[in-house]
């Protein structure tokens, strides 16, 4: 009897990436925003299966939270299709400011938040704010979009309770 060894093992990846085909797209999208911390990354550019592979592993390396998801949208009608709500969710974290949506390279977002937690540009020198001016698609923004999604996450330790016990309940 032959033998198939070394097995092959199937690679880990956080790296989802939109078929160009893909009919449920909306859904895909409210998925992985209800879900997960999601590095929504935006079209297809120079170096994007580096950058993706570098992404992926920020989501898997030790210390990485376990919610961190890649959501690669490069089909320009998927991004046309979610616009509107991305740039709701953009408008809610930054409402004083004016942004550009098509300067927008990747933005991170915790897990039912509805907001916007970091953004990373095509051309961060055409941008208003100075400290956006270093935010071009990098690991290590990448790294900064991971982190400040998980800074924005809700704290249900910290949550009011709706339905408080009373501290000294009156027994009658």
């Amino acid at each position: 009897m032959p033998t198939l060894l070394p097995m092959p093992m199937p690679t880990l990846t956080r790296l989802h990436c939109l078929a160009e085909d893909e009919e449920k797209v909306v859904e895909t999208f409210e998925l992985f925003i209800d879900e997960y911390i999601t590095l929504l990354i935006l079209g297809n550019f120079e170096k994007a299966d580096l950058l993706l592979k570098n992404a992926n592993q920020l989501c898997l390396q030790d210390g990485a939270h376990p919610k961190q998801r890649v959501l690669w949208i490069k089909d320009v009608s998927h991004i046309a299709e979610l616009r509107p709500k991305l740039e709701a969710f953009i408008e809610k974290k930054f409402p004083e400011r004016t942004i550009d949506f098509n300067n927008i390279r990747a933005l991170s977002m915790s897990p039912k938040t509805e907001s916007v937690s970091y953004l990373i540009f095509v051309d961060p020198t055409a941008t208003d704010e100075p400290r956006d001016k270093r935010k071009k698609l990098s690991t290590f923004q990448m790294a900064r979009a991971f982190n400040a999604a998980i800074k924005d996450m809700p704290n249900p330790e910290l949550e009011p309770d709706i339905n408080p016990e009373p501290e000294n309940p009156v027994v009658s």
